[in-house]
């Protein structure tokens, strides 16, 4: 189970994350942009299933993902940036696993159904997003027209990007240039659109069997 309004916190502080960041052109950009995506992580560990196991695991991670990425920004050191990187897409994969098993579980399409399927969605993107940021930091130029540094706060762009091409509506002012990222596009591309797919088919099957119940 769900804490109730778990996955409504969730869903706004991701929005909130993705809305407000790109708003702040001036002042100290990346420590509100760290401290709203900090804000994603604690809101994902609650909205993780209350299973003791999976409740220690996603706080354990989220603590130290937000340490590290404080660490980060602070220092800058490339090792620690890689790190938080690293750690961060492991900590999003496992409450990505974590709210599918709610939502394609449950036996009733509710609110709290929708804005969980919602949240994973945005997760994905998320992740590719920092997966992104690893292989940039590790091979830069991989990307053309990305003009943000890959350090904490400042992954905008690459999250922008990782959404584009999750809903394949991305504009083309970022564009791939090396094979790892082009293939790993191509997947995230076709994960967003089978992750669609199985979704609308589990809640449109569910919504017809209750209706058949009544």
């Amino acid at each position: 189970m769900t804490l109730p309004g778990a996955f409504l916190s969730l869903l706004i502080a991701v929005v909130g994350a993705l809305l407000v960041g790109p708003l702040l052109d001036t002042g100290p950009r990346a420590v509100i942009d760290q401290a709203l995506f900090s804000a994603v992580l604690i809101a994902a560990v609650v909205s993780v299933r209350r299973q003791r196991g999976q409740l220690i695991a996603a706080a354990a991670g989220a603590l130290v993902a937000v340490g590290l990425g404080w660490a980060a920004l602070v220092t800058g050191d490339d090792t620690i940036v890689l790190a938080w990187l690293l750690l961060t897409v492991l900590f999003l994969g496992f409450v990505i696993v974590s709210l599918l098993g709610v939502v394609f579980r449950t036996r009733r399409v509710v609110t709290d159904t929708v804005l969980g399927a919602i949240c994973i969605y945005f997760l994905i993107g998320y992740a590719w997003g920092h997966g992104f940021a690893i292989i940039e930091l590790r091979r830069p130029a991989s990307f053309g027209g990305l003009d943000e540094a890959v350090e904490p706060g400042r992954l905008h762009a690459l999250i922008y990007y990782s959404l584009g091409t999750l809903t394949t509506l991305s504009a083309g002012d970022i564009v791939p240039l090396t094979p790892p990222v082009r293939t790993l596009s191509v997947i995230e591309a076709a994960t967003g659109q089978l992750y669609l797919t199985v979704l609308i088919a589990r809640l449109v099957g569910l919504q017809i069997a209750e209706s058949s119940e009544r």
